[in-house]
């Protein structure tokens, strides 16, 4: 079991060394990768409080319910209309990719995936964990094909490892998508003409598409992944603060107010107003300015050009509900317009997405109040400095809040009176009074001379194998330093196997073979330029050896050579060939014991073994040891001999061998003749020779085998000998049915030593040799049997069945009285039955059905009676010599079968069946007298036509007038009589006036003559 489980992980592994291997292609989304939430046909609803980032939208329905979302919303424009030819084109390259992997439908529990294509015929369901492992590619694809619905149990979660980007995994889905409650989602679902649907607690990196369906989220965190070309955000250039960026709190016009005991890390003052109480110079780490001067006044000044700045800014983003701001809201560097006074409660996240100088502006067109304990939480290296409140209005910090950056309020006051305030940037007004009470205050670097960063101990060079953890480290001196390590002029980020990116110390856990580089380093930067960069460090990543192809078996012959050999990768190889446990050293026959091809020459008996194997080690441990190979020495051997053999003639005999080696052939001989397949051989070249079936012939004392193989010498069986004894067969010949007064003769083959035995009803039986049955007189009716037997062969057996009986011969013959008949003339067939003998006969009938050529009129019979309906004459008992006559009268129809049959039976056997049915078929004529036409030249029968006359060359045809005058006359008429006269006197010319005529027609053949009248009208 272990040798497959090396063989399959062994297998896999080669096959993700191929470089050519396609696992799928991200599809190009186009503008839909913008939105996270989107479908073409629907709305797209929410209810509770979410955290969104990315569009959100709808081509043909609304987008309801939402609070603020980071991204722009798009509803029936230009945009969403993008959107939905983008999506179609991109659905259109995920159905149409060729799958590679086919799982089960229920997904997860702890299963681990590689890149694919993943095709599932059925609906899906995702349980537990799925992890998806990259293989440390940072562009592996995973793309799933679920020809169904999708669905996710409570608290089911997608993990990438191993380099696995959220923007490559890809949810093709032909159904509804519907995630329970706790579900953590990776990747972009296109969800065909089906909604989505997700729960409360839900997390999603990535996109949920439908081409067209409705969309429902509830209390869900979900936002367009990072990485595949997204955009590196930097928010807008930050305002330039000027002298204020040595303030922490200021106002141009208005009084300062404070209530002991409050701190300050920066500068303190008004430039008039107001009156300045509350403060004291020991309260202000820095300088404080409690009457107008020139700080003052260059501060007011600086203050506005900052805030015009800041107020003239496009905004990228607008946060449609100023009163819902906060609630856990994630905003990344942009330009926010908040169109109206803004509540912020709770906690608001700022995302700097690895970029220390990402901007953020929020606009407030109004004032600005928070909740007690709300907090801005700076993430991936956003920094307070570089966020900027501008705040059209008052602004007022409610209890225990944290507050991060430089808020620059418009003639409005700010209020920092409540208690356990922290602010991380300033309180600047352009027209307000600030109160604060119990304020702790600090403004971010950037105010004063400030040393410039310097290096005081560059990183090193590291060596790590793959899997383990690395990290550099620099030391560096200067004022609020910050740190940017990258590989080459790529900036590195948090994430993945990256951890410090931004800090003095970079670890890499666990390094990857894409970590290797000879161009690590880090810009430190601090309050003051210029910043510091580096020397260039390498990263090299050794790898533990693994075994890409296992030695096979090997069969070879004696004295000859034989190679061992595997295939592997890892740093520094080594290789160590055993034989078992024991390693194998060079020398004698062996060479190549510590490369990755071992070689035995020549191969000698005490070589042969099953458990050659090698063991690979490296620069990184563990080692790899292949699998058990075997070496086989091939030369032909008989282990079974054939044996002498016995069989009967008629039966089937078998000579068997068995043998070792490779390459192994047979052939079967007798003697030293080669046997082939064909009549009664078959299997003269396998290891079984088959006879079938044996004759004398075959008997002989030398059948023998020849085995050949890969390897000489051949190897030649012992002879066996083959013995045939005859089978005795017995066979009955009679002529039963037996009349009474013949006779029946049954006889058997003669065999020396053969029992032969008859039993019947007469209870005959006899030891005697070719016994026979010859008076028929002697047997009852019944069957017979003969079985012979020997004593060394198996007996046959042969049986007759016997019928004593009274024979006859019926005979039939059937007569038509005319056999060429016209169409419509009666016909009579005349049927004879005839007892021939020599018994009389009972129970006789004639069948004699007439066809559907005929119409029956009538018959006649000597005796008995005739069903017209059924065809049956019953005649019942006929003497010997007897004869019987049926008349049957019938019309003869236009069209029909002719053929008409009559067959005799009795109950008696009939000895002579060749007279037992008769048939005649006539050949009618269509013949027709019509009574009358109508010469007028219209040429409509102005012909007097008889229908067939052409078939009675011989004919006559006469006219005569009322008065038996002969008109016309013609031999050989050929229906050409036009209505005149061409004979005898005519009154008027020859055409014959309207009238009846009167017409004699002679066939001339034997037929009765035809007489009618012809109605001659014009």
């Amino acid at each position: 079991m272990k040798n497959k489980l090396l063989h399959i992980i062994a297998t896999a592994v080669a096959l993700l060394s191929f470089s050519k291997i396609n696992y799928g292609q991200a599809p190009n989304l186009g503008t839909a990768a913008d939105f996270v939430l989107f479908t073409s046909v629907g709305g797209v609803s929410h209810t509770g409080i979410s955290q969104i980032t990315g569009n959100v939208g709808s081509n043909s329905g609304l987008s309801t319910g939402f609070g603020n979302v980071n991204g722009v919303m798009h509803d029936n424009d230009g945009a969403s209309a993008q959107c939905t030819a983008d999506l179609i084109l991109a659905y259109n390259q995920l159905n149409a990719t060729i799958p590679t992997f086919f799982p089960a439908p229920l997904l997860g529990n702890g299963q681990i995936l590689t890149p694919g294509v993943f095709s599932i015929p059925s609906p899906a369901t995702l349980n537990l964990e799925l992890v998806l492992d990259g293989l440390g590619d940072p562009n592996a694809v995973f793309v799933f094909q679920i020809q169904g619905a999708f669905s996710t149990n409570a608290s089911s979660k997608i993990k990438l490892i191993n380099g696995t980007k959220a923007c490559n995994v890809f949810w093709k889905v032909e159904g509804l998508v519907d995630m329970a409650a706790g579900t953590s989602m990776k990747g972009t679902i296109v969800a065909n003409n089906a909604a989505i649907n997700m729960s409360v607690g839900d997390t999603l990196e990535g996109r949920a598409l439908s081409t067209a369906g409705a969309i429902t989220v509830s209390g869900v965190l979900a936002y367009t992944p990072i990485g595949c070309g997204s955009p590196f955000l930097t928010g807008p250039a930050a305002a330039n603060l000027g002298s204020a960026e040595c303030y922490v709190i200021f106002t141009s016009i208005g009084a300062l107010a404070n209530t002991p005991i409050s701190s300050a890390i920066g500068d303190v003052g008004s430039n008039g107003g107001g009156s300045v109480t509350g403060w004291t110079p020991a309260d202000v780490t820095g300088i404080f300015h409690p009457i107008p001067d020139g700080s003052t006044s260059a501060c007011a000044t600086d203050l506005l050009v900052a805030y015009n700045y800041l107020n003239s800014l496009l905004y990228d983003i607008e946060l449609l509900y100023p009163a819902q701001f906060g609630n856990g809201l994630v905003l990344t560097p942009h330009t926010y317009l908040m169109n109206g006074s803004a509540t912020f409660t709770d906690t608001l996240y700022l995302n700097a997405l690895g970029n220390p100088n990402a901007v953020f502006v929020i606009q407030i067109n109004g004032a600005l109040s928070t909740s007690a304990y709300s907090k801005v939480t700076l993430l991936n290296g956003a920094q307070a400095k570089n966020v900027f409140w501008k705040v059209e209005g008052a602004v007022d910090i409610n209890n225990y809040s944290v507050f991060r950056g430089n808020i620059i309020s418009n003639n409005g006051a700010i209020n920092l009176v409540n208690t356990g305030i922290v602010l991380d940037g300033r309180a600047l007004s352009t027209n307000g009074a600030i109160t604060t009470a119990g304020l702790a205050a600090s403004m971010p670097p950037g105010c004063g001379i400030i040393a410039t960063p310097s290096i005081t101990a560059q990183p090193n060079n590291q060596i790590a194998c793959e899997g383990t953890s690395v990290s550099f480290t620099v030391a560096a001196t200067g004022n609020s330093l910050t740190y940017q390590w990258r590989k080459g002029t790529v900036n590195l980020v948090d994430g993945g196997n990256i951890s410090g990116a931004t800090t003095a110390t970079l670890t890499i856990n666990p390094v990857s073979v894409s970590d290797a580089g000879l161009n690590y380093n880090v810009i430190v930067s601090g309050s003051s330029a210029p910043s510091a960069t580096s020397t260039n460090v390498s990263l090299v990543v050794n790898t533990s050896p693994s075994i890409t192809a296992e030695p096979s078996d090997q069969t070879t012959c004696l004295g000859s050579s034989v190679s061992f050999s595997v295939a592997a990768t890892g740093t520094n190889l080594t290789y160590q060939w055993r034989k078992g446990l024991v390693n194998l050293v060079n020398g004698g026959n062996i060479s190549g014991a510590n490369s990755a091809t071992l070689i035995i020459n020549p191969v000698s008996i005490t070589d042969v073994a099953i458990d050659y194997n090698v063991v690979v080690s490296g620069s990184c441990l563990p080692n790899d040891i292949s699998v058990n190979a075997a070496l086989i020495i091939s030369g032909p051997s008989i282990t079974t001999e054939p044996t002498d053999q016995t069989a009967c003639t008629g039966t089937s005999v078998s000579f068997s061998v068995i043998a070792t080696g490779s390459g192994i052939t047979y052939q079967w001989r007798k003697g030293l003749v080669n046997l082939t397949n064909g009549g009664n051989i078959s299997g003269a070249t396998t290891a079984t020779l088959t006879i079938n079936p044996v004759s004398l012939a075959d008997a002989a004392t030398d059948y023998n085998v020849v085995i050949s193989g890969t390897c000489l010498p051949n190897d030649n069986s012992i002879n066996a000998m083959l013995t045939v004894n005859i089978t005795p067969t017995a066979t009955a010949n009679s002529n039963s049915p037996i009349c009474t007064g013949n006779s029946i003769l049954l006889t058997t083959q003669t065999i020396i030593g053969v029992n032969y035995n008859w039993t019947g009803p007469n209870a005959y039986s006899s030891a005697v040799q070719n016994p026979t049955i010859t008076t028929a007189t002697a047997l009852n009716a019944g069957t017979y049997s003969l079985s012979v037997s020997s004593s060394s062969c198996t007996s046959t057996l042969s049986t007759v069945n016997v019928i004593v009986d009274n024979c006859t011969d019926l005979g039939v013959l059937k007569t038509l009285n005319s056999n060429d008949p016209t169409i419509g003339q009666t016909v009579v067939f005349t049927i004879v039955v005839t007892n021939n003998g020599p018994n009389n006969a009972t129970g006789v009938v004639v069948t004699d059905v007439l066809q559907s050529g005929y119409t029956y009129v009538s018959s006649t019979v000597t005796t008995g009676t005739y069903n017209a309906s059924t065809g049956i004459w019953t005649i019942g008992t006929m003497i010997n010599g007897a004869s019987e006559t049926m008349a049957v009268t019938a019309t003869v129809n236009e069209s029909g079968s002719y053929l008409n049959t009559a067959v005799v039976a009795g109950n008696e056997v009939d000895i002579n069946l060749s007279n037992n049915s008769s048939s005649v078929e006539p050949n009618p004529l269509d013949f027709f007298i019509p009574e009358g036409f109508s010469p007028n030249g219209d040429g409509i029968n102005d012909l007097f036509v008889i229908r067939g006359i052409n078939r009675f060359p011989n004919n006559t045809f006469d006219i005569f007038n009322r008065w038996g005058d002969k008109i016309f006359e013609e031999a050989s008429y050929k229906s050409t009589w036009n209505g005149t006269a061409t004979k005898g006197i005519r009154v008027g010319g020859d055409e014959l006036p309207v009238g009846t005529y009167f017409y004699i027609l002679d066939l001339g053949d034997g037929t009765p003559v035809y007489k009618g009248t012809i109605y001659l009208n014009r």
